[in-house]
């Protein structure tokens, strides 16, 4: 019985403080993180065996991002979509979607946490 009230002394003097500092009780010391931001740029180009995305984005933190490689194989469009982690600072960006008979192809670079665009290229 005295463990149940304690236990739920407990509980209500977390809730008062995290109600208090206007955090829930999950939150309670957990660090708030800024959303990481990126900028970069990319090719987009068609070969006979693929299609291939190369470029950078440099970022304030890490972060991943989400590459959709849309291409078109007889009249047929298709997405690719691949995880690219980034890390704080530049990162290198070079992905090759294999599949033969591409006439064109358009990519995306995304910021997952954000769902901001960090680049798009289509091929020429």
């Amino acid at each position: 019985m005295l463990r149940r009230v304690i236990r739920s002394l407990a509980v209500l003097s977390c809730a008062g403080t995290c109600a208090a500092l206007g955090t829930g009780p999950a939150a309670a010391g957990t660090p708030t993180h800024l959303a990481v931001s990126c900028t970069g740029s990319t090719a987009t180009s068609v070969s006979a065996t693929g299609v291939t995305v190369k470029g950078s984005a440099t970022c304030t933190g890490p972060v991943n991002a989400s590459l959709a490689t849309t291409y078109t194989v007889a009249g047929v469009r298709a997405t690719v979509t691949t995880v690219v982690p980034l890390v704080s600072g530049a990162t290198q960006v070079n992905v090759t979607v294999p599949v033969v008979g591409v006439s064109a192809a358009c990519s995306v670079l995304t910021n997952v946490a954000t769902g901001a665009t960090i680049a798009t290229s289509c091929s020429v």
